[in-house]
């Protein structure tokens, strides 16, 4: 009697375990990956800055090309709307991201903004290979009066 115990719980736990992965993998089928992009981009304030802007962010790991999409009314992260692209710059490096033990690759990317208007809200989205962030927002300050 003992083996055919053994026998049927060894088959409820196969089961259970089956049905565990089985819904592991169908429920995660429509989750992301761990996006490429991370943190939020960072506004570098330059001479003019009613006119200019630096953009930073940076990528988890290797990517092809950086791109910043913007304009002056929000498309709510369509990037397929947005009036204005301008390729980004990238810088690589090994860095340890906080709470991590192993160094990971990262990609800084870095994008100067020019012609803006003063007092105008812009709208943009961080795009790195088909990885689209949130859409974010900045305020150009009035024009500087000498």
């Amino acid at each position: 009697m003992k083996p055919l115990r053994v026998f049927f719980t060894l088959l409820i736990f196969s089961a259970l375990a089956f049905a565990f992965g089985y819904f592991l993998m169908v429920g995660n089928r429509d989750r992301h990956h761990e996006p490429l992009l991370h943190g939020h981009p960072h506004l570098i304030l330059t001479e003019d800055v009613s006119e200019k802007t630096l953009i930073t962010w940076r990528a988890a790991g290797p990517t092809r090309s950086g791109l910043i999409l913007y304009d002056t009314v929000s498309h709510r992260g369509d990037p397929a709307r947005y009036t204005y692209r301008m390729p980004a710059a990238k810088s690589n490096e090994i860095t340890a991201l906080p709470g991590k033990r192993q160094a990971r690759h990262t990609e800084n990317f870095i994008v100067e903004l020019e012609g803006l208007t003063s007092m105008t809200t812009y709208y943009f989205v961080l795009k790195n290979n088909s990885e689209v962030s949130d859409e974010y927002h900045f305020i150009t300050p009035p024009r500087r009066t000498d």
